[in-house]
């Protein structure tokens, strides 16, 4: 089978969707490219929505993107390459493996250490060579295997959504990595930048089906 690689949008006339293909079609040519224009209710309800709908029973996972991201010359080959080896390493408790970007949070933000994180270093550091686990990643260009999506696929937020699914995987023994692969992102153009309203409207479904992890996450 080929590498499908699927992209939901809940904006696609905001986003810069064409410029995501241009760079499937120059750098990652190979790449099945499956876009779901999002219908809601929210950006978890699309995800998997798109995922029953592209994933065959033959893939043992799909890759997943953002709308508002760009690929770099080397970013499918290093993403795949660091699956191979996680697979290897992990077996069949293989979470997410997520790439590297300039616009996520921090533990992901490609040159900005967690250990130093008011000062941006412009130079490369050592850590940017090598995987990573980390609790939980943002999936902007992330492989999803099929079976972590089967055991938690994602929760019907928009907010949160990621954060969710990472730590029921977790709970569940699979562990998640950030991979040595880098996207350019150009910011949160699915679900927008307001995050306070981006908050309130996910603290509903949060506090009834996951109020142990506001706990943790030090939320009220």
């Amino acid at each position: 089978m080929g590498i499908k690689m699927i992209v939901s949008t809940i904006k696609p006339d905001k986003g810069s969707l064409h410029v995501l293909a241009a760079s499937v079609d120059a750098y990652a040519p190979e790449v099945d490219l499956c876009i779901e224009n999002g219908k809601g209710p929210t950006f978890g309800d699309d995800y998997n929505r798109a995922i029953e709908r592209f994933m065959s029973k033959d893939d043992d996972g799909v890759i997943i993107a953002n709308d508002d991201i760009v690929l770099a010359p080397y970013s499918l080959r290093l993403l795949l390459e660091d699956v191979e080896a996680l697979k290897k390493l992990c077996g069949p408790k293989l979470g997410l493996v997520a790439a590297r970007s300039d616009y996520v949070r921090p533990s992901q933000n490609i040159r900005i250490p967690r250990d130093d994180r008011d000062q941006f270093v412009g130079m490369r550091w050592k850590g940017e060579g090598a995987v990573k686990k980390n609790k939980v990643v943002s999936p902007l260009f992330a492989w999803l295997p099929r079976l972590a999506y089967e055991q938690a696929p994602f929760p019907p937020l928009n907010w949160f959504s990621d954060d969710v699914m990472c730590a029921d995987l977790v709970a569940l023994g699979f562990s998640h990595w950030i991979s040595r692969s880098y996207i350019h992102h150009v910011g949160s153009m699915t679900i927008g930048v307001d995050m306070q309203s981006n908050l309130q409207q996910s603290l509903p479904w949060m506090k009834s089906h996951r109020p142990h992890y506001l706990e943790q996450w030090g939320i009220e």
